[in-house]
């Protein structure tokens, strides 16, 4: 069974833990640990950076709103070689929000949040703030939940113009990104079995430090996928991501919603790069 993990409140007193160390989980998450999970002395838990350090510890010491533990081992997490982006559109009832929740759990490592021209929820001035902030949120509590010490980076929200801009630059570099849509009779399960015969060639490390394509690379560096809101992409928005670099592609038979494309299409492609 896993253990339960609880993110620093200060990265660096994380970072500079050395075995042996007791180091104290307080503020909100130790608040939490104590108070709601009411873990006790001798139990184990993870506390993370949400940046790929992991600190594992038993707790020495209980109090009403932090724990102390004794720091037990120390584990750096690398980033996977092929970084998943989910484009996610902002959408209505809380869709938009369970799509990124979800694909957290899955294993995505960034979000792009989507002004599309046919989302019905409009983020400006003060509403954006907050719905940046509910992203956020919504990204760490899912990180926490599936047990992650990487937390998603939460990317400034895009309008059309700025994701055809921004497909270009990511195409140009050799990434794949892939709008889901229903238009398209080309199957994302043929992108799929490229990517299954080019996940038995590791990457060449240049890639991965670089994070950049180079000639004869198998994988690409990163795969985005774009998922638009209840109402769907509409043309102009579809040929305008086309003629920038994007692949259209039908994720399957029937009609997701925008609440379970992105995370589906992620689950997908993660097994096929060998994520999974």
């Amino acid at each position: 069974m896993t253990l339960p993990v609880f993110i620093a409140p200060e990265a660096a007193a994380l970072q500079d833990c050395a075995l042996g160390d007791s180091y104290t989980l307080d503020g909100d998450e130790g608040f939490h640990a104590a108070t709601v999970r009411r873990m006790d002395v001798g139990q184990m838990l993870d506390v993370v950076d949400g940046d790929g350090l992991r600190v594992r510890g038993s707790v020495i010491e209980r109090a009403k709103k932090s724990l102390t533990l004794r720091v037990e081992e120390i584990i750096h997490e690398a980033l996977p070689s092929v970084r998943l982006i989910l484009v996610q559109a902002l959408s209505t009832g809380g869709r938009d929000e369970m799509a990124i929740e979800m694909a957290t759990e899955v294993g995505v490592d960034a979000v792009i949040p989507w002004q599309a021209n046919r989302s019905e929820v409009r983020w400006k001035g003060e509403k954006a703030a907050k719905g940046m902030k509910k992203w956020e949120s919504t990204l760490r509590a899912a990180a926490k939940q599936s047990r992650r010490a990487f937390i998603p980076r939460l990317e400034d929200a895009c309008t059309s113009q700025r994701l055809a801009q921004w497909i270009g630059e990511e195409t140009a570099a050799g990434a794949w990104v892939i709008v889901c849509h229903e238009s398209t009779r080309a199957p994302l399960s043929l992108l799929l079995r490229e990517l299954r015969a080019a996940a038995e060639k590791p990457l060449p490390a240049t890639v991965e430090a670089s994070g950049q394509a180079v000639p004869g690379t198998c994988l690409p560096p990163r795969i985005s996928v774009i998922v638009g809101p209840e109402g769907g992409v509409d043309p102009d928005e579809l040929s305008l991501f086309e003629a920038a670099g994007a692949r259209v592609r039908l994720l399957g038979t029937t009609v997701l919603r925008a609440s379970t494309a992105g995370p589906v299409a992620l689950s997908l492609i993660s097994d096929a790069i060998g994520r999974w």
